[in-house]
């Protein structure tokens, strides 16, 4: 009888790692494609704009914001984008 008790325990235990392992990385994934969605969101509005950044504005965030989220100067964002001299 204790011996069931302790395998269905076990088991519970595993399901609750698995679980929690799961929604872990699912929720760090939908955080990097946020990002990179939020980026791309602002090239299209930079060049929907004629490459003036100062017009551009995501998700309340400046192009220059979201640039600094990606890790990206701004020079390198637009450049990223398609809007570089």
């Amino acid at each position: 009888m204790e011996r069931t008790i302790e395998i269905i325990a076990l088991i519970l235990i595993g399901i609750v790692v698995l679980l929690a392992t799961y929604f872990l990385l699912s929720k760090g994934k939908s955080i990097n494609i946020t990002k990179g969605e939020e980026l791309n969101r602002a090239c299209l509005e930079l060049m929907k704009n004629g490459c003036d950044e100062s017009s551009v504005l995501i998700d309340s965030k400046t192009f220059e914001e979201v640039c600094k989220d990606n890790g990206l100067t701004l020079e390198e964002c637009k450049k990223y984008c398609g809007c570089s001299k």
